[in-house]
């Protein structure tokens, strides 16, 4: 499973209540023991120039 970027700002990450109900509704076919799920940018690093 992937989250993109803009996921980030849409999600609130922030709340542990949130995240630990995110976590225990993914299907649990997408999360088997040789599954995962990965979250970060999506084709471009945040930087300075």
């Amino acid at each position: 499973m992937n989250l993109r970027n803009d996921d980030i700002f849409v999600l609130r990450w922030g709340d542990a209540d949130y995240v630990r109900e995110f976590l225990q509704n993914v299907p649990r076919d997408l999360m088997r023991f040789e599954a995962g799920f990965y979250m970060g940018p999506d084709g471009y690093v945040f930087g300075r120039e």
